[in-house]
């Protein structure tokens, strides 16, 4: 009875140490997938935040600089001093000039679609667009493109009224596509003589997006600090992205979040960062589902689990190794007992043995 009761009090020690090592590990496990899901999304954040230097770099900073060259070209300048004199045969030289000058930029820098230069009226002088660069140097006696009249257009309306050394960047929305112009007012002696514009087709900022991951599940999109979607390199609508789109309209300046569910996926990491385009905010999403970081998490559970069965078999020799210890004791005891009143009996039979002589 005695060994029953220390063998089930064994057991029941045996189970309460098992249950705290359990709820030890499983709330350790909880904090290790915690501070994965925390790295990963920082990890994401990195990804954005040089996707957004590299895009202000672009559309600010090196098509500022481009601009500027454009509209200080030494041809350009001279044109418009023809055009101010009337000298049509100066005119023709140097609009010749500049039309070189236009399609050598547009050569040397992919990004860039066509150039414009057209007087305060609005009326194109000059039309540069990259389709048209191999009809240019061949030399055809046609126009290269017909020139209109862009007096309406949004660009054009918000660059000649800038002073002299500003830049607009506009972002030009249609039906099939989307470009980004950049426009500027040109100058001659303190006088508006019209204004240079530079188009980008988004299709070369979607090629920058597109190959960027961090992690088998992941794309990149790009917002406005409105909601609208301007990319998803997995070709999403705006509709699928919900989620995204109301943590970017709570958090427009960017930061990184799990989202719940979106676009039919749950759990969600999604990482933001904004940069300023013109008078618009853009801002830079990437995403990855959990599952990116549940394969680490389930070798961490793999391993939790082989260590949960090796402390289990440890506690269960190690509790029959003393449980047999001390039933060898008992044992000892017991037989150590018997001997001891074996030998009393002994004694006192040999007492009587010799009494019963004399």
């Amino acid at each position: 009875m005695k060994k029953r009761y220390i063998f089930l009090t064994g057991i029941v020690l045996t189970s309460t140490l098992f249950y705290l090592f359990l709820s030890m590990f499983s709330h350790l496990q909880s904090s290790i997938e915690n501070q994965i899901r925390e790295e990963f999304n920082k990890e994401q954040s990195l990804v954005t935040e040089r996707i957004a230097i590299q895009l202000s770099e672009i559309f600010v900073d090196d098509a500022t600089k481009n601009i500027q060259f454009i509209r200080q070209s030494f041809a350009l300048n001279k044109l418009i001093e023809a055009i101010n004199s009337r000298n049509r045969r100066d005119i023709d030289f140097w609009k010749k000039g500049a039309e070189k000058v236009f399609f050598a930029f547009l050569n040397s820098n992919t990004i860039y679609h066509h150039i414009k230069y057209a007087d305060k009226d609005g009326n194109e002088i000059i039309k540069a667009a990259r389709d048209d660069i191999a009809y240019f140097y061949k030399e055809e006696d046609d126009e290269v493109s017909k020139l209109e009249n862009i007096s309406d257009a949004p660009i054009f309306v918000n660059s000649i009224n800038l002073n002299e050394g500003q830049v607009r960047i506009l972002r030009i929305s249609n039906e099939d596509h989307m470009d980004m112009n950049i426009g500027t007012p040109i100058f001659y002696k303190n006088q508006k003589k019209g204004a240079v514009i530079i188009g980008i087709e988004m299709k070369e900022v979607y090629s920058i997006l597109t190959p960027v991951k961090h992690g088998k599940t992941s794309h990149t999109m790009l917002f406005t600090d409105k909601g609208e979607l301007l990319f998803c390199s997995r070709g999403l609508t705006e509709g699928q992205h919900k989620g995204e789109i109301n943590y970017i309209l709570e958090k427009p300046s960017g930061g990184y979040a799990e989202i719940p569910e979106s676009h039919g996926e749950k759990d969600i990491l999604l990482a933001t960062n904004s940069l300023k385009v013109g008078s618009e905010r853009w801002v830079v999403a990437m995403e990855s589902t959990a599952d990116e970081v549940t394969g680490q998490i389930k070798r961490f559970e793999e391993q939790k689990q082989r260590l949960m069965v090796m402390l289990l078999l440890v506690g269960i020799v190690s509790l029959s190794y003393f449980f047999k210890a001390y039933s060898d004791k008992i044992k000892a005891e017991i037989r150590t007992d018997e001997e001891i009143k074996t030998s009393k009996k002994l004694e006192a039979i040999n007492k009587e043995l010799k009494n019963s002589k004399k």
